[in-house]
Order: structure tokens, then sequence, then C-alpha cells
């Protein structure tokens, strides 16, 4: 059931008067609310909202959505502000609750995982040591050249000295 915090209509023609409650989104607009938590009134001079801020943060923390009507009016009122506090921690707590989800789901797939490479690594086990071998090879002559070329450069400055 997708709950909606949204605004219904009441008061008389050109004096309207609205109450600020939790419906479910299939309800009509002036339909039976779940929870009434405030009013507003509109009327010009006497632009104002009481609503139960108590309430109104257990229904956003269990995930009602607030109309954009209703956001804005408790922006333009002040309230907004301590609530946006609980909508993060929300959103926050759903995050960690689905890193947490995602690790777990790692860690069940890792020993599955640790199995198979095991039996891949017996054969590359066998060919590590020629791999080994070809590099010392490869560094050898490396280390005959540099010696080679100073002792060739030692005498080439003992015949500039003489």
């Amino acid at each position: 059931m997708a709950v909606r915090i949204r605004l219904t209509r009441t008061g008389k023609k050109n004096r309207p008067f609205h109450r600020i409650g939790v419906y479910d989104s299939t309800v009509q607009r002036d339909g039976k609310a779940i929870e009434n938590l405030g009013h507003y009134s509109p009327v010009e001079g006497d632009d104002k909202i009481t609503i139960d801020e108590e309430r109104l943060r257990h229904w956003v923390e269990k995930g009602a959505k607030m109309t954009p009507t209703v956001r804005s009016l408790l922006r333009r009122h002040g309230k907004l502000e301590k609530l946006r506090l609980a909508e993060e921690r929300r959103k926050f707590d759903r995050a960690k609750a689905s890193r947490a989800e995602s690790k777990a789901k790692e860690a069940a797939a890792k020993p599955e995982a640790a199995a198979e490479p095991e039996a891949a690594a017996e054969p590359e086990a066998a060919a590590e040591p020629e791999a080994a071998a070809e590099p010392e090879a490869a560094t050898e002559p490396e280390a005959e050249s540099p010696a080679a070329e100073s002792s060739e450069g030692d005498a080439a400055e003992e015949k500039a000295e003489e």
C-alpha cells in the first residue's frame, strides 16, 4: 500500500480550508484519511499551518511520500528542515542495509569462487618454474653488459689521462 501525505479541501465556497492527512494513494481527493496530521488555512491574512510534527515524522520514516504541495507548504512555514533530517537518515539506513546485503551475497559467493581458482592454479603452478627460469636468463646478459661498459669506460679514461 503506497501512502501519501496530501491535502483534503474543506471549507465554504471562496473560503478554502485544507486538512493535511495520510492517505492511501488510491483514495480520492476528499476520501477517508488513515490519519489527519493537521490543517492549513490559505485565507489572506490568516495564512497559517498547524501540524503534528511528531506524527508527520513517524509517517515519513515509515515511507510515506509528501505531495509537492504539502512539501512546499512545510518548507514555506519552516517545518520541512526537521523532516529533511529524518528523510536523510532513512535514506542512509536503506543504503547501509543494501550495502550489508550485497556484502553478505559476496561473502556467500566467495567460497564457491575460491574453490574454482585453486583447481585452475595447479596447472599454472607447474608452468611457474619454467617462467621463473626465463627472467633469470634475461637478467644475466644485462648484468654483464653494464660491467663490460664500465670496464671499457675505465680503459678510455686511463688513456685520456696519459
